[in-house]
């Protein structure tokens, strides 16, 4: 597999993108996290400079002007799962007002602007153009989302769906 993204960026920039699926779950366990934080692994495996050229290895063979690419910085993220590795789309039963997209893994590139598009719907006219109850946060019981919550699951065991 491939676990790597490149796409176009504003002022002429290219964004590319590298999955780490082996890597262990990150907690966030207070309101103090910052996702910078995911840059000074201390996991030697993880270092900005180790993923970096990983993401030059992975992509020569497809750009080859990767190889002399110069840096201008590093972002980082957490892929989200649902339980049954589908998205989450819809409103919050519990909290009136409250819509959600989310739990995209990383698809999100592919799955933003439709999103988007129905969450507006939604939103504005109280129906989509397309049936998205399978994707409805109510899918899920309090109960079972509290219990898949408290259980670690590496990325590389979540039901994980590419589109």
């Amino acid at each position: 597999p491939f676990y790597g993204y490149c796409r176009p960026a504003a002022g002429g920039r290219l964004l590319f993108g590298i999955e780490t699926s082996d890597r262990e779950e990150w907690r966030v366990s207070d309101m103090d996290f910052r996702l910078d934080d995911l840059l000074r692994s201390t996991d030697l495996r993880y270092t900005e400079a180790v993923l970096r050229e990983k993401i030059k290895e992975n992509f020569s063979s497809y750009f080859p002007p990767i190889k002399n690419i110069r840096w201008e910085s590093s972002k980082t993220g957490l892929l989200t799962f649902s339980m049954d590795g589908e998205p989450i789309l819809g409103p919050v039963a519990e909290v009136p007002g409250l819509f959600v997209g989310v739990a995209f893994h990383s698809g999100g590139f592919a799955y933003n602007p439709v999103s988007g598009l129905l969450l507006a719907e939604l939103v504005t006219d109280g129906k989509t153009s397309v049936n998205i109850d399978a994707f409805s946060p109510s899918r899920f019981s309090n109960e079972q989302t509290e219990k898949y919550l408290a259980q670690t699951v590496q990325q590389k065991n979540v039901a994980k769906r590419r589109h």
